[in-house]
């Protein structure tokens, strides 16, 4: 597991003492199953959602089945009974991201030595309380002298995948993202790269992006959203908020304890 998912695990639980231990002895006895017991199995899976996943095994038969699980699944029925599209329509949104996935060859994307960006940077901490992991970035921090589109790119998506893969756990199969725009200027203006950005929330983690919060506003920041925001749905605007109070706006549905110290104006008791 990643080191983001160990930190969220907690430690390992305390093994039991052996069974007949000398301060208490025990006789084994053989344990007579209860026919009327319940049974701790997995929900069986929705017609829908078995629909999904075949089609998507049959798209690709390596088909990397941790991300998508029956829990992400499951949410995608529930987010086409609510928007009462066809499953046909989810049918092609999902193989496009496995398309993508493959293309892009995701899967092995976090081994890969071109890591460009440092933990405070973009990293992973704590929960909202849906129990969604949250990302923090930090783009004032980047030095954009030896600012590499590429890699940085790539080790986005590496992180995001580490999130993804490491971080859906306790019913959670979103996440939300925090974007401190402290320090942004006129030089971290990059019209292509954040396109891409851009693409990748609208496109391959479109159903993985739960909420975003982007502050404190400036003109920077305020033009690129002008520029950009046409063109994301309307689906994913709705989850978007932008703020000269970031953390007011964060506390709203992360409790504060959760909020990491040292996030420029977000250091607040």
């Amino acid at each position: 597991p990643s080191i983001a998912a160990r930190h969220l695990a907690g430690p390992p639980p305390r093994p039991h003492a052996p069974i007949g231990s000398a301060d208490k002895p025990v006789t084994a006895r053989a344990a007579t199953p209860d026919p009327s017991a319940p049974t701790a199995t997995k929900p069986r899976p929705s017609m829908d959602a078995t629909v999904l996943l075949n089609a998507l095994r049959r798209r690709d038969p390596g088909l990397n089945e941790a991300y998508f699980t029956q829990e992400f699944l499951e949410s995608i029925v529930g987010l086409k009974d609510r928007k009462g599209r066809a499953v046909d329509y989810y049918v092609k949104k999902l193989t496009e991201v496995a398309d993508w996935r493959k293309t892009k060859q995701v899967d092995t994307l976090q081994y890969r030595p071109q890591d460009v960006l440092p933990k405070e940077i973009l990293f992973w901490h704590g929960r909202d309380r849906e129990r969604r992991p949250v990302l923090y970035v930090r783009p004032g921090l980047v030095d954009m002298r030896n600012f590499d589109e590429a890699k940085t790119y790539n080790t986005v998506i590496a992180r995001l995948e580490e999130g993804c893969l490491g971080l859906m756990t306790e019913g959670a199969v979103r996440f939300v993202v925090v974007i401190d725009t402290s320090g942004v200027g006129p030089s971290y203006f990059l019209p292509g790269f954040l396109r891409q950005l851009f693409d990748l929330a609208k496109g391959p983690y479109r159903y993985r992006l739960g909420a975003v919060v982007v502050g404190p506003t400036n003109r920077i920041v305020n033009g690129v959203w002008a520029l950009l925001s046409p063109t994301l749905p309307s689906s994913f605007l709705d989850n978007v908020v932008l703020t000269k109070d970031p953390y007011t706006a964060l506390s709203r549905f992360v409790d504060k304890d959760q909020i990491p110290v040292g996030l420029g104006l977000w250091g607040k008791e």
